[in-house]
């Protein structure tokens, strides 16, 4: 299976709200492949679109569009356990940030972003969405992150 590590792809900047619903579709129906005939009616050609180039980011299908084994594990694991695969989901995907020389625990929002900035050629407003995706899966992950990223409204 091979797993596509792009530095091109863009980090998720699509709502954790729609990602989280998503996934529980998954669970209801995993495809063999995920594409357009698979989320078609489901949801519009953008959010589809953002939503397979999510789970490919966060590599829970392969370059192929099949779902890894971690995906499997994520979508049927218990709780305990699905917080678990969301930390090495969070942690292999977002290395770039949690594995940097920036103390995550410490990080304001403007840190985050700039880390952002420096790894991905995002437009701002990009930049903001796909930051604040990273909080909220770092907060189902479990990951612990500063009082004030994870208090910030972004807008």
């Amino acid at each position: 299976m091979k797993i596509d590590k792009e530095k091109n792809a863009l980090p998720p900047f699509v709502s954790f709200r729609t990602f989280n619903i998503f996934l529980g579709q998954l669970k209801q129906m995993l495809p063999v492949r995920m594409d357009r005939s698979y989320w078609g009616e489901m949801y519009s050609g953008k959010t589809g679109a953002h939503l397979i180039s999510a789970v490919r980011f966060l590599n829970l299908i392969d370059i192929d569009a099949r779902p890894t084994p971690r995906l499997k594990l994520l979508l049927f694991s218990d709780s305990e356990h699905r917080i678990a695969m969301f930390r090495v989901v969070a942690e292999d995907a977002y290395a770039f940030v949690l594995k940097g020389t920036l103390a995550i625990e410490n990080a304001t929002y403007n840190d985050i972003e700039q880390v952002f900035l420096e790894n991905y050629n995002l437009k701002i407003d990009t930049c903001h969405q796909c930051v604040k995706f990273f909080v909220q899966f770092s907060k189902a992950a479990g990951i612990s992150l500063s009082n004030e990223l994870v208090k910030k409204r972004i807008q």
